[in-house]
């Protein structure tokens, strides 16, 4: 049991303890009200999609060239799920799947979305209207904006397109269009994450690498001091040989000299 509390409290040391154990989060826009998915329509209040799920799971959504993106009502032959999935916003509040304004999705920490967070797996499921020769892509950004994945697939109908590395801050989707309002957009599903763990203060970040310094220290002296007491025992044992050897003796010697 010691051994087991001694390596958590390492791991998350270095994980941090919200990603010891990550079950993962999957996000069917399913309470929202849909509208038309047709490029360039004017997108209304109800179906725009910002930070809603901040406080619960600690993601915000946002395109490219606006704040928010939208909810559209893919249709039961058209979504992977259910019956809604997300487009991006232009600049002028209407639905747009161009590859020049991709949804761009933020993690922050659920219990206080003013502290940035990361996850380290992020996918999607674009719609079921495929098309083989359409190349959909995704970019994961750290916290300081750096790329640190990337993901190039085929538009297969109801495909799951995925990126995983750790410390991811923000992910882009990226779709086939071209053009603001062109053809060949890609809806997407079916949004998955792991909990997002936020990014430690310097002050936490300290405190948690003390902590598994000290774990590790603890165990290296358990273990040193189990070594030393092994190596003090095999002597011990063969003076107790000695000495019992040696009462032997001195009871012959005495033996002897009786019959003598």
């Amino acid at each position: 049991m010691k051994r087991l509390l001694i390596g958590f409290a390492a791991l998350a040391a270095f994980c941090g303890p919200e990603e010891v154990l990550a079950v993962p989060i999957v996000l069917d826009f399913e309470e929202f009200e849909g509208m038309s998915y047709i490029g360039g329509t004017q997108i209304p209040d109800e179906a725009r999609l910002a930070d809603q799920f901040a406080d619960l799971y600690g993601v915000v959504f946002a395109s490219e060239h606006n704040d928010y993106v939208a909810v559209v009502a893919l249709g039961s032959a058209h979504a992977p799920s259910g019956l809604n999935g997300i487009g991006s916003a232009s600049w002028e509040d209407c639905v747009t799947y161009d590859s020049l304004n991709p949804i761009v999705v933020s993690f922050f920490d659920p219990a206080d979305s003013t502290i940035p967070g990361t996850t380290d797996y992020v996918s999607v499921r674009g719609d079921m209207w495929g098309a083989t020769w359409n190349t959909v892509r995704m970019e994961g950004y750290d916290i300081g904006g750096n790329l640190i994945a990337e993901y190039s697939g085929q538009d297969y109908g109801g495909a799951v397109h995925s990126l995983s590395s750790p410390g991811m801050h923000t992910v882009k989707w990226i779709g086939p269009a071209t053009g603001l309002y062109g053809p060949y957009g890609v809806g997407i599903d079916d949004v998955t994450f792991n909990p997002v763990a936020p990014i430690p203060e310097p002050s936490t970040f300290i405190i948690w690498s003390l902590l598994g310094a000290f774990a590790l220290t603890l165990g290296w002296w358990r273990r040193s001091r189990r070594g030393r007491w092994m190596v003090q025992k095999g002597p011990a044992r063969a003076a107790a040989n000695m000495c019992r050897t040696g009462l032997t003796r001195r009871g012959s010697s005495r033996a002897y000299r009786r019959t003598k």
